[in-house]
């Protein structure tokens, strides 16, 4: 019988071309079955002699689905049976990176004999060793040493390595076993540059991780303590530096990995290395990072006194910055140069002052910006602060007191920030805020009247709202009695004048 009139050239192509892909689809019958953990379909179907190696539609073979389950039985019968031990799905996924992921060393071992390559990778590289360290299994891991497995083999994403990945899940007897045959206990992961990001207030974040890391850092960063302890036995340096200059220790202190941290210490790592800086940081931070593995048996008041006790210097500086919080709620960290002291004034933070400063912390100590612990007492401080293990705002009082430890101690009252950090010094910081008591410790400690910022501003400008230009939020308040306070200290006193508020 002819093809009918009403069926086109086209349709009958198309008819053709869908039995010819219809004809071609490989019996995936076994497949399937090995799937469905199905032995007796697969026993049945090998003595049928179905294609052992015949994949489903994304390449998936029964091989590579027995070893997905753990199933020794279908595989010993699929290889038995002339099953590919190196067959791939279309992910570059084998039977062996399979059982490595399950840490299934008597698979592994199954396969290795039967011909597969301890070496085999997904296409970035991602070794089976590396599955099977993530997985803690040491019966994994020893297999494939046995049979060749390159210890220090890299994927290309992030160039880590199989002790980073367990490092990464904690796994210490892992990390053992694999110094043993000779892994990287220092090799760094990949430096990743990112372009520079302009900052904006509503962006999440503004810059990337960079990588760069240790294993070392890496547990720091992920609270492995044990990985971490398992690799300072062994020798792993606890003083390299990431690309932002950090060190594994620093980096323990940012996460609030207090125990860490003091493993770290206790294990030779440098007090001065910027952890004492960021330490006091953290512990008047607004936010806190995401909670622990573990709990910790120290506190933040413990590293400091311990990073103190093995000689930390008060005035010892962050080498690099530390990166950034999250922008929206992530507070305001202050500069890398900044010294303990002037986070602790910062933060009206009296109990760590006291202790700085009875260590020897310099009171007088200027930033590159001209700032002071005097100027950060006096004013630019966050809303909160840490007191008695809690956070609160500062009293007037605590911040009187937190000025006045700063005089006592030899703070230069007149101190002035460069042109582009305000050029203020701290009268017009407190002046700016209306703080009388603070104003008139200030005054009687020297403070000069006629100092001016950079838009040409004395304190009595500032405290009577003066500004040039549009202000942000409408023009400053004006502080009479500051303004009156003020004023007595001027010689001669001025006559009182009208300010136009522009």
């Amino acid at each position: 019988m002819g093809i009918p009139r009403h069926v086109t050239h086209l349709s009958v192509g198309l008819l053709i071309a869908a039995g010819a892909v219809f004809a071609s689809v490989p019996d995936a019958r076994l497949a399937d079955a090995a799937q469905n953990q199905d032995i007796t379909a697969v026993r049945t179907l090998l003595a049928q002699h179905a294609n052992v190696n015949a994949p489903q539609v994304d390449g998936m073979t029964a091989l590579i689905w027995a070893a997905h389950n753990d199933d020794q039985e279908s595989a010993k019968l699929l290889i038995q049976a002339g099953a590919n031990v190196k067959a791939v799905n279309r992910y570059g996924v084998s039977a062996i990176t399979e059982a490595a992921s399950n840490g299934d060393a008597a698979m592994l071992e199954l396969l290795l004999q039967a011909g597969a390559d301890a070496n085999t990778s997904l296409p970035e590289g991602d070794t089976a060793l590396m599955f099977a360290a993530r997985t803690g299994s040491v019966p994994a891991v020893q297999v494939l040493l046995d049979h060749g497995a390159t210890v220090d083999a890299k994927e290309s994403w992030h160039n880590e390595t199989a002790l980073i990945w367990a490092v990464g899940e904690n796994h210490p007897d892992v990390i053992r076993l694999l110094i043993e045959h000779g892994a990287d206990k220092n090799a760094y992961t990949k430096h990743v540059e990112w372009p520079e990001m302009k900052k904006d207030p509503a962006q999440v974040m503004s810059k990337y991780p960079a990588g760069g890391l240790t294993p070392l850092m890496e547990a720091a960063r992920q609270n492995s303590y044990e990985a971490a302890e398992a690799l300072l036995r062994a020798g792993a340096d606890p003083n390299l530096r990431d690309p932002n200059k950090l060190s594994a220790m620093v980096i323990a202190i940012t996460n609030i990995h207090w125990d860490l941290a003091n493993l770290l210490l206790e294990h030779g790592a440098d007090p001065n290395d910027g952890s004492l800086e960021e330490a006091v940081e953290v512990r008047n931070a607004d936010i806190l990072r995401p909670g622990n593995r573990r709990p910790d048996s120290i506190g933040v008041m413990d590293m400091i006194n311990a990073l103190l006790a093995h000689g930390a210097k008060p005035d010892s500086t962050l080498p690099g910055p530390i990166p950034d919080k999250k922008a929206l709620g992530g507070g305001s960290p202050v500069a890398a140069d900044a010294t303990p002291l002037f986070r602790a004034a910062k933060a009206v933070d009296l109990v760590v002052m006291r202790l700085l400063l009875d260590k020897g912390a310099d009171a007088a100590h200027v930033l590159k910006d001209g700032s002071t612990p005097l100027m950060a007492a006096a004013g630019i401080a966050p809303k909160i602060f840490m007191a008695d293990e809690e956070k609160r705002e500062p009293t007037d009082d605590e911040r009187l007191e937190a000025v006045k430890l700063c005089l006592d101690h030899g703070a230069d009252v007149n101190a002035v920030q460069t042109a582009e950090a305000g050029g203020s010094t701290a009268l017009h910081i407190a002046a700016g805020k209306g703080s009388d008591r603070i104003v008139q410790l200030l005054l009687d400690h020297g403070a000069k009247t006629d100092i001016k910022d950079k838009m040409g501003r004395t304190a009595l400008d500032v405290a009577n709202g003066v500004t040039h230009g549009p202000a942000y939020g409408g023009p400053p308040p004006v502080h009479e009695t500051t303004v009156a306070l003020i004023r007595k200290y001027m010689k001669p006193a001025p006559e009182p004048y009208e300010i136009v508020q522009q």
